[in-house]
This record gives structure tokens, C-alpha cells and sequence, in this order.
């Protein structure tokens, strides 16, 4: 949502010109940033708490679950959840496909094509088409 919102602005709306490196290179910036930020929310992790009702919010890292939302006298509460919580090969695969979607749609938008394809050539049209 936040690119179908702010591609237009950085494309203008498909009418980047051969002199205006400024939206292409924001345009740049923005799919490259928000290709990031899919995969690094794929490590993002809830946990309920012991009594069912708390949810605790928290970054999986190689070693153990980090929480954003925490007191220091639940650590030892949660102390197991936290140690289980840890990055797995599935969670790489999950940031990688997150990725892969976002820039499949990212590119799909007809103002980055417009914009970040400036010559089309009769090959590339009957590619696209197809």
C-alpha cells in the first residue's frame, strides 16, 4: 500500500524524462527500500503470554526472540518462549519470497515502467505483452 501510494509521485505517473535522474534514482530508492523492509518484517514475531491475554511483539534474531513491548520482570516469566524463538531456515525463505512478490509487483506498475524503461524496443513490448 505504501508504494501504490508514493510510486505516482516518485514515477510522475510514468513521465520521467531522460534529464530528470532525481525521480528515477527516488524511484530506485523507493523499490529498493520497501524490498527491504518486506524482508525484515518477515522476521517479526507474536507471542501471547502466560496468562493469555498480553501479547509481546519481537524480532526473531539467530540466538533468541527480541521484544519490543516488555517489562524486565517478565524476561524471566517468558524465558522459554524466548529461547525457542529463534531464525530458522523457513524464515529465510519467507523474507526471500516476500521480496520476490513485492518487486514482481513493484515492476508490474505501468509508471516504473514507464519511467525506469525509458526505450522499448519491438522485442521488449512483445515480451511484455505476453
Amino acid at each position: 500500500m505504501a508504494f501504490q501510494t508514493m510510486a505516482p509521485s516518485s514515477t510522475r505517473g510514468g513521465m520521467c524524462g531522460e534529464d530528470d535522474v532525481i525521480n528515477v534514482a527516488f524511484t530506485w530508492w523507493l523499490i529498493v527500500f520497501l524490498t527491504l523492509l518486506c524482508a525484515v518484517l518477515s522476521f517479526t514475531v507474536s507471542v501471547r503470554g502466560k496468562d493469555g491475554h498480553t501479547y509481546y511483539y519481537g524480532i526473531a534474531t539467530p540466538w533468541r526472540l527480541v521484544l519490543f513491548n516488555h517489562n524486565e520482570d517478565k524476561r524471566h516469566e517468558l524465558a522459554d518462549v524466548l529461547a525457542s524463538n529463534k531464525l530458522g531456515w523457513k524464515d529465510f525463505v519467507h523474507a526471500v519470497f516476500s521480496a520476490a512478490v513485492f518487486m514482481t509487483l513493484a515492476f508490474c506498475d505501468a509508471g516504473v515502467q514507464r519511467c525506469l524503461v525509458r526505450s522499448e524496443s519491438p522485442e521488449s513490448v512483445e515480451a511484455v505483452a505476453r
